[in-house]
């Protein structure tokens, strides 16, 4: 483990990286023309010419004579648009950061090395079948043909110390592994490390409660607090046009630049458009010529947290592994690993002192690559149910519309065999023995109400696929908006940004109710509240900060930090607040009264409190951050809200109610089959990733005013406002 000497290595290496980007000079200005100047277009390892239209956004429209020349074109794209990010992205998959930032990353190197993402990587690329080895390796072409031959590259090159290393497929698939991570690892850490202060007595009381999702309370009291996204699809038989429409806004951590990039794609046999995560060679959530496809993170339990000291044989292992420092010697650091899995005890960073092994379905093989690619070319619902057969991680739910009007969902992931309700976190290695595939025992297609929604809530599935599910404030909020005839898109486009919670103005009748019966009002600007967090709304902002100082005076921080861990904080805290005898919730209400006025008159609003910071990592660095770029402003939505903008649940009850929005709607898309090229998408930021380029952070004010782009399905009208064509040429 990393020694006092080498925290002060990394302290001098985390100096000295500063100083490094302070020497940079300030990036210039790019334009759209500069970026493309850039793109290295003779010699590209194809069989024929591949054309690529771009918009004034720099979104691509990539055509190609055959597949294997359009998945180079696809990696020429990703390359040129996110390198830095790609480059970041792969040494963050193998536990490679103190090649980056020196001795400062060895911690994290060491618990990603232990974690070990890669670890199936090898056999998962030997079991390609051809055709998705070939597009693997075409695409691959096409990102090392830009390392090698772009007469630029980008700043993080010269600060990070990259050379032009070319990508190999582990690199690839293992990238792909990163962004599969299990959700449940997060709330799964915390409460492993809550259940190890808490007493025994205490933790066996709040590990039900934390199953049951914080119930009971007062009906209509639950919301979501932590990272999800919506999607929404509904029949032709509900819309104005007799056209399915389907929507999708996945919600992630909020940076620059994005995880999500738009594209369009076209050669015989593949016609798709949607939004990709760079260096991800396929389509997430877009459509084709019959078909669409969203979808929201499951939530799925694909791993198992082992005791090992309930476990008769172990059977640990050592491996060394060498890892590379910038600015200083390798360091070889002994792993142990567990016939279950990785000890992640071992982990400083996972801050757990009880034996503890990581079981994940993610470190077996599986083929989530060939599945995609077969949705790119369905038809029909039930060639997407059966090529999801096969996914394993990570867990989505995938909502889905088609040509002739009617939509599905079907849930995506391999689960360990387990109870419902298992009796501790910590589990016996052995339910993960048995592996169920959820696509092969669910699937919705042509529901009679018309319209299909997932919001991360409990699936209710036979099989039992997770359990800290958000709770279902925003799917029955898409219900509510949705169980109507006559559905435009228009409508669809307001959905995604509809910022009303009912389970709030539930929780705010429930806490005057009691105000009331012990002589107290609240305050004004709470009960005159509509329930909507607009940024103007002055009555969002005293009732957040109202309850933050009510909870933590009713429950303690030490209760808190636990309950915050899961999605269903808010519906635990609610409980806390309402059994609370009269005595302490006067004090607590009269508190937060007191704690909201200040907030107001500090902030004046919601907006003026609930305030988004869109920064690049490097605009993160101290004192020379703000060279590289940091956007400031004030966001309407919430924890609540289907248009969603995170933040912690109990913070505003510090500085006056000012909090920062942590994750969120990092974009959004839309497609319509009353039009083969209505086709919508937006993101948070820009599309290019390059510090200084217009269209890095361009699509900003079009996510805050609720307007999209343009994605067409096919090349004609791409060719009417994609006004730019570079052609790459073969070798």
């Amino acid at each position: 483990m990393p020694s006092i000497i080498d925290r002060a290595a990394g302290v001098a290496g985390l100096l000295g990286f500063v100083w490094r980007a302070a020497r940079l000079p300030a990036p210039g200005t790019l334009t759209l023309d500069d970026r493309l100047n850039n793109l290295p277009l003779d010699g590209v390892p194809i069989t024929a010419a591949v054309e690529i239209h771009w918009d004034k956004h720099a979104i691509p429209f990539v055509r190609a004579e055959n597949l294997p020349d359009l998945a180079t074109g696809l990696g020429v794209v990703h390359a040129h648009l996110r390198l830095g990010q790609l480059e970041i992205m792969r040494r963050l998959a193998q536990g490679r950061i103190s090649e980056m930032i020196g001795a400062f990353g060895l911690e994290f190197d060491v618990a990603l090395r232990t974690v070990d993402l890669c670890r199936a990587v090898p056999e998962i690329i030997a079991m390609l079948p051809e055709e998705s080895a070939i597009w693997a390796a075409g695409f691959l072409a096409g990102i090392n043909h830009v390392i090698a031959h772009a007469p630029a590259l980008p700043l993080e090159f010269q600060l990070l110390g990259f050379e032009r290393e070319p990508w190999t497929m582990v690199d690839l698939f293992s990238l792909a592994r990163l962004t599969s991570a299990d959700m449940t690892w997060m709330p799964a850490l915390k409460l492993l490390q809550a259940r190890e202060r808490m007493a025994p007595a205490d933790w066996a009381a709040l590990w039900p409660e934390l199953l049951n999702s914080g119930l009971p309370t007062p009906k209509g009291i639950t919301a979501a607090i932590a990272r999800g996204s919506n999607s929404a699809a509904i029949a032709g038989s509900r819309t104005a046009s007799g056209a399915a429409i389907i929507a999708s806004d996945p919600h992630v951590g909020l940076q620059l630049p994005s995880i999500w990039l738009a594209c369009g794609l076209s050669a015989p046999g593949m016609n798709a458009a949607g939004l990709m995560i760079p260096g991800v060679p396929y389509v997430a959530l877009g459509r084709n010529e019959k078909i669409a496809w969203g979808g929201t993170n499951l939530h799925a339990a694909s791993s198992v947290f082992v005791d090992l000291k309930a476990e008769t044989e172990p059977d640990i292992r050592v491996r060394e592994v060498a890892i590379a420092v910038r600015g200083g010697a390798a360091r070889r650091v002994k792993i142990r690993d567990s016939r279950f899995g990785p000890v992640l005890s071992d982990v400083k960073l996972a801050g757990l002192k009880h034996p503890t092994a990581l079981g994940w379905v993610g470190h077996r093989p599986s083929d989530e690559l060939t599945a995609m690619l077969a949705i790119h070319r369905a038809a029909d619902f039930a060639t997407v149910q059966a090529a999801l057969g096969d996914f394993a991680v990570q867990g989505y739910s995938f909502t889905y519309a088609d040509e002739s009007g009617r939509v599905g969902i079907v849930r995506a992931a391999l689960v360990p065999a387990r109870p419902a309700k298992p009796e501790d976190l910590l589990e016996r290695a052995a339910v993960m023995d048995e592996l169920t595939s959820l696509a092969a025992v669910t699937g919705v297609f042509d529901p009679e109400q018309g319209y299909v929604v997932s919001a991360n809530e409990d699936p209710q599935t036979a099989v039992q696929s997770g359990f800290f599910f958000a709770p279902p404030d925003r799917a029955e909020r898409q219900t509510t908006l949705l169980n109507r005839t006559g559905v435009t898109r228009r409508d669809m486009e307001a959905l995604q940004r509809d910022v009303a919670s009912a389970g709030a103005l539930a929780l705010r009748d429930a806490l005057a109710a009691r105000a009331t019966h012990f002589g107290l009002g609240l305050p004004q600007a709470v009960l005159d509240w509509d329930g909507c967090y607009d940024e103007a709304s002055i009555g969002a902002l005293a009732f957040e900060v109202m309850l933050a100082e009510a909870a933590v005076t009713v429950a303690g921080k030490a209760v808190l930090a636990p309950v915050s861990a899961v999605w269903t904080s808010r519906a635990m805290i609610a409980s806390r607040l309402l059994e609370a005898p009269d005595a302490l919730l006067k004090r607590a209400l009269s508190r937060g009264t007191k704690r909201a006025a200040q907030a107001v008159l500090k902030n004046r609003n919601w907006g003026g409190a609930h305030v988004l910071r869109l920064a690049h990592l490097l605009a993160l660095l101290p004192i020379v951050g703000r060279k590289f770029g940091l956007q400031v402003f004030g966001v309407p939505g919430s924890n609540d809200t289907i248009y969603k903008t995170g933040h912690d649940p109990v913070g505003l009850a510090r500085k006056n109610g000012r909090h920062r929005v942590t994750y969120g709607a990092s974009a959004r898309h839309l497609a319509d089959f009353a039009d083969r090229d209505a086709n919508f998408v937006v993101i948070l930021g820009g599309q290019d990733g390059w510090i200084g380029s217009v269209n890095a952070t361009d699509q900003i004010p079009l996510w805050r005013e609720g307007r999209y782009l343009r994605l067409p399905l096919t090349l004609d009208p791409a060719m009417t406002h994609f006004t730019r064509l570079t052609k790459l040429k073969a070798k």
